[in-house]
């Protein structure tokens, strides 16, 4: 029986494919970089220092790692990158707490704030986040309102939404390819177009080979295994509780109807029964007739439930 096949864009996966502090995992990272970052000539990455790399063989407690990946340029400035599945507008305020505290994170000597560099945040999202905007890819910085100019560049956040990424063009030498490529790896489906880019360009064949090899490694396979299992248990928990609280909602609100019914001087089993016959759906001249209330006092009882 064949292996199960897992995208790239696990959050695991990712990091273990770009995150590592060995070659040729580095060369891929800083070649998505400059592609990302559109970093050409003289600004084109070439070295990098990694913050927090990924060991495939040091085990974590998968509900407490982290999947992002920071480096340090030569220039001194940071870049963390972080492959997200599930977004939304609640993910735009964690990728500012995370660029705050990449930011606050760097080293300086004393209270020289000159010795600062730029810190950027890279997102890269299999869902929608930034809806106020048709582009596939978004860059904020911090402007003034009216006149639009920067304070100052040292913040930078990066948004690539894959869903936006519907086609490709193989002449494409910049970020799409690669937005393209991290979507449709593990895809069956898309297998004949990552093929051609893996035949067009060397560094993607590289990436593809960093892929089969890391995806098929039994410890990897374990760990994503391992944190899908946590995230699925973590949905499930949080679903149960919703329904609960509905559930605990619902009866509330039966009680208060009950309540005010009592202290409106209607009888409590004349109450029960009128409930009953609201959630068949019966009309409330039907349920006047059923229980000897008049529709207005039904009336009362099913706006109480609601």
């Amino acid at each position: 029986m064949s292996k199960k096949r897992y995208k790239l864009t696990n959050d695991l996966l990712f990091k273990a494919v770009f995150g590592r502090d060995e070659e040729p995992s580095k060369q891929l990272l800083m070649h998505l970089l400059n592609a990302l970052l559109e970093r050409k000539g003289t600004e084109k990455i070439t070295a990098i220092e990694h913050k927090n790399p990924f060991s495939i063989r040091e085990k974590e407690d998968e509900k407490e790692v982290i999947f992002d990946i920071k480096v340090k340029l030569m220039n001194g400035q940071y870049v963390d990158i972080e492959m997200q599945v599930n977004a939304g507008k609640i993910y735009r305020k964690r990728s500012l707490f995370y660029w705050s505290k990449l930011h606050s994170e760097q080293e300086m000597r004393g209270n020289d704030y000159v010795e600062v560099h730029k810190s950027i945040c890279i997102n890269i999202v299999d869902s929608l986040c930034i809806y106020e905007s048709e582009k596939n890819h978004n860059v904020f910085k911090v402007l003034e309102v009216n006149e639009h100019f920067l304070l100052d560049d040292d913040l930078e956040i990066h948004y690539f939404q894959l869903p936006k990424i519907h086609d490709i063009i193989m002449t494409d030498e910049g970020y799409k390819s690669w937005m393209f490529f991290i979507k449709n790896l593990g895809d069956q489906e898309q297998d004949e177009m990552i093929n051609e880019l893996v035949e067009r360009e060397d560094v993607f064949k590289m990436a593809y080979e960093e892929y089969s090899k890391i995806s098929a490694d039994d410890l990897v396979r374990e760990r994503i295994e391992a944190h899908e299992k946590y995230l699925m248990d973590q949905r499930t928990r949080e679903r149960i509780a919703h329904e609960e609280g509905m559930e605990r909602g619902i009866e509330q609100g039966i009680e208060r109807g009950i309540e005010r019914g009592i202290k409106q001087g209607i009888n409590k089993s004349k109450i029960e029964m009128a409930q009953k016959a609201l959630k068949k759906g019966l009309s409330y001249e039907d349920i006047a007739d059923l229980t000897g209330l008049s529709v207005e006092e039904i009336k009362q009882i099913d706006n109480a439930n609601t």
